[in-house]
């Protein structure tokens, strides 16, 4: 039998590593609460992207509770875009140390819900 934590309040960690492509202005990504109704992150009002580049960020999303986690491409085309064929980019998702997506194919939008009680 496992011992949960007293806490109900504890957090896991969530680390979203972001390798744009050519068309960094096409993402947006952003993190929801349990419900939708309060957005606890938002890529485009945080940064402005550059092209070819990695990011990444670390959250601390509430263990209990099921936390959504959006990752858009206005184009359509996931992070492949790139005519030169090697300006493709790459999304991974890292939820309580396991990689839960790697892959730049995102299509128009990839969606992940974090937390037992999704």
């Amino acid at each position: 039998m496992n011992n949960l934590p007293d806490d109900e309040t504890a957090c896991s960690d969530m680390t979203l590593y972001l390798l744009t492509d050519s068309y960094p202005d096409e993402i947006q990504s952003y993190i929801t609460d349990q419900g939708g109704t309060t957005t606890l992150w938002s890529l485009t009002a945080e940064v402005d992207l550059d092209a070819n580049l990695e990011y990444s960020a670390t959250f601390c999303l509430p263990t209990y509770e099921c936390s959504t986690l959006v990752v858009t491409d206005s184009g359509g085309d996931g992070l492949t875009g790139g005519n030169d064929g090697v300006s493709g980019g790459n999304l991974q998702v890292v939820w309580m140390s396991e990689i839960v997506w790697n892959s730049p194919d995102i299509g128009p939008s990839v969606t992940f819900e974090l937390g037992p009680g999704c």
